[in-house]
């Protein structure tokens, strides 16, 4: 006999009808459900055995499972500790202000990749502002924030299927065309994440159109980093900003050739935190 699995399933694909049963559990009874979306009680249960496998709809054991696997994993998550600590910093929010409004300018409307964080706040921004018709993909490596998310996910009921580890997974296992827009908001040093960068925009994951908004830190690299060896091929004073912007520029100039457009970039800082720098392109063939 198979072990059931215990934590949700990765990678889950929602059909209308599952989002419908997302956005309305809770205030409908099966019946009214089946009625509604002209479906078999048979089929309405596979909708909702998918969905709490994959906890995306309020049960009773997904709220139980949420809770026993947060208290198991609390000591765990204390000790290895999620560094981010700047998701309400007012400058934080201008740079989310300014990926929403190039994202409204685009007029593309579709899938979002996004490193959600736990409360979804860029997110929820982009549906209030701009329209409902978003859904998304969101990532979190960190197992404690994932559950955190997971809970907002389904108190809010937002479209969103939740992968569970690195952000370069999900951008390995993506297609082009794919999504119509990528928030990376890596919020770490970029060496860390060339990689990321370099799949998301050689294999054209976003929409002709489509945005793709990235944020690293603005802090020193390692001396063998690859935007120090940027800054080396850049002639001075080409690029504004200090050495990391400058290399991550000629970097993303680089890798990105004639297929995309930098848009606008954010140097910027709350008090008590790091130095963070924001970089937006547009797709334009």
């Amino acid at each position: 006999m198979s072990k059931k699995t215990s934590e949700p399933t990765k990678d889950v694909i929602l059909t209308e009808n599952d989002s419908y049963v997302i956005e309305h559990y809770g205030t409908k009874t099966g019946a009214e459900f089946c009625e509604e979306l002209n479906i078999e009680s048979k089929d309405y249960k596979g909708i909702t055995s998918k969905l709490s496998k994959a906890w995306l709809i309020p049960t009773a054991l997904v709220k139980k499972k949420i809770e026993a696997k947060a208290r198991l994993e609390e000591a765990k998550a204390k000790k290895e500790g999620n560094v981010y600590t700047n998701s309400n910093g007012l400058n934080k929010q201008l740079g989310r202000d300014i990926v929403v409004n190039e994202i409204r300018d685009s007029g593309i409307v579709g899938t979002v990749l996004s490193l959600p964080f736990e409360e979804c706040i860029f997110e929820h921004q982009l549906l209030d502002r701009v329209c409902k018709e978003f859904d998304f993909v969101g990532v979190e490596e960190h197992r404690q924030t994932y559950y955190n998310l997971l809970q907002t996910v389904i108190n809010d009921k937002i479209k969103m299927s939740c992968n569970l580890g690195k952000f370069l997974e999900t951008v390995k296992n993506s297609k082009r065309d794919q999504y119509a827009h990528i928030f990376a908001d890596f919020c770490g040093q970029a060496d860390s994440y060339l990689e990321d960068i370099k799949l998301i925009i050689k294999n054209k994951l976003v929409q002709v159109g489509g945005t793709i908004a990235i944020t690293f830190t603005n802090r020193n690299s390692s001396k063998d980093s690859v935007i120090r060896v940027m800054n080396e091929l850049n002639p001075i004073g080409v690029n504004k900003g200090n050495a990391v912007e400058k290399g991550v520029l000629t970097y993303l100039n680089k890798i990105s050739k004639t297929n995309y457009a930098i848009v606008k970039t954010f140097s910027y800082k709350d008090d008590g935190q790091q130095g963070m720098v924001l970089f937006v392109l547009k797709r334009v063939k």
